[in-house]
């Protein structure tokens, strides 16, 4: 079994997983968990060196982690604030004795939810996963639609559930498509970016230069719109 150890520096935690790799390989999830992966014996001095090299670019992905906060870890309570594609709602949660629960957006303002009060709070998060999921099948599809199109790649089938660390993922030998279901809460600009980029990995499976080359030429400003939010 490969070691694992967890150091601290500067109050950032930081998982160290000792790998068969050649490269030391250094990821700030989405979830807010600093994750290294390192050659099994590499130095610990190298280490050391690597981690505090990168520090600022540590914090500055937890800093932007702590304001995605605001996205989740929600109680599903009146009068919480939500986000749906990338605009803030106000619950409104409606007490109603109905068998399936209806949920819609009024007046650009509000996200309603009328559902009997007495379901658990999973029962809750479950109805309003399944309405995000079922908003995001519908918001990409003109995208999927339009770049398989321009790229001439077709996927085979569209996966959403939540995810760690990735907005999105390419299956190169099914063609499935995965996408987080979190993307639902992000703006629209942000989502088409997402399944442009896991349509390129149709063509080109790797993150080289090819394939940024590929980003480059359909969507010029990706890099801004990835930025601005991953």
């Amino acid at each position: 079994m490969l070691k694992k150890e967890s150091i601290l520096i500067e109050g950032v935690e930081i998982q160290i997983s000792y790998k068969k790799i050649k490269n030391l390989n250094l990821k700030v999830g989405i979830d807010g968990q600093v994750n290294l992966s390192v050659p099994k014996f590499i130095p610990r001095v190298t280490i050391d060196k690597f981690i505090n090299s990168k520090l600022d670019w540590i914090k500055d992905n937890l800093d932007k982690f702590s304001e995605s906060i605001k996205f989740s870890n929600k109680k599903l309570q009146n009068g919480e604030k939500h986000f749906v594609l990338g605009q803030e709602k106000t619950l409104k949660v409606i007490d109603k004795k109905m068998k399936h629960p209806n949920i819609f957006l009024e007046n650009e303002t509000n996200l309603v939810m009328e559902i009997n009060q007495n379901v658990s709070q999973k029962t809750k998060e479950r109805h309003l996963n399944q309405w995000y999921e079922n908003l995001l099948i519908k918001e990409t599809e003109n995208y999927f639609k339009k770049w398989e199109q321009v790229l001439g790649v077709s996927k085979s089938k569209l996966i959403i559930k939540k995810m760690k660390g990735k907005w999105g993922y390419c299956d190169i030998r099914t063609k499935n498509i995965c996408l987080n279901l979190e993307l639902t809460k992000r703006n629209l600009e942000f989502i088409e970016y997402v399944v442009l980029h896991e349509l390129c990995h149709l063509i080109v499976p790797n993150h080289g230069s090819d394939f940024k080359k590929l980003l480059n030429q359909h969507l010029p400003n990706w890099k801004n719109i990835k930025t601005e939010i991953d």
